[in-house]
């Protein structure tokens, strides 16, 4: 398998101990696909967004910066406001997230591999689905590791 896909799963896998909320809200499922509608919310989407090389050649160093998307996604039924409950309710299972992959204990046991340092930036907004509209969340996260050019 390729490093992406293989911090993809070890993401995903982490992703899914991410306890309830403080009202009692529990992450329902953990994907990797670009599905757009779920039987139960809430969801959290995991996508690769790209990977950036940098080439040293002073260094004999390959730098790759891995990006993923993780988006949550919270039903908000008929309503086409979040009310306070439910931006609490996003701001917690956000701050899950950040806080557990923060953690470099669910990385995969590969030399190089580490958290890049601009760990995190966000978008929040509304979006209609198939089931009603759900407010989102986008999280970029990056991956890095580096490689040494072959002589």
């Amino acid at each position: 398998m390729s490093m992406t896909i293989d911090v993809k799963n070890a993401m995903m896998s982490a992703l899914e101990e991410i306890p309830p909320t403080s009202n009692g809200t529990e992450i329902q499922a953990v994907v990797g696909s670009g599905q757009d509608a779920f039987d139960q919310y809430p969801v959290i989407r995991v996508v690769p967004s790209g990977v950036e090389r940098n080439i040293s050649a002073e260094t004999n160093y390959r730098d790759y910066q891995m990006n993923f998307v993780i988006s949550i996604y919270l039903d908000m039924g008929d309503e086409t406001i979040p009310d306070e409950e439910v931006i609490n309710t996003m701001c917690e299972i956000e701050d899950a997230i950040i806080t557990r992959l923060d953690r470099d204990d669910w990385l995969p046991d590969v030399r190089g591999l580490c958290l890049a340092e601009s760990a995190v930036t966000t978008t929040l907004d509304t979006i209609a689905t198939k089931n009603g509209t759900a407010l989102y969340c986008d999280i970029v996260y990056p991956i890095g590791y580096r490689t040494t050019i072959a002589q």
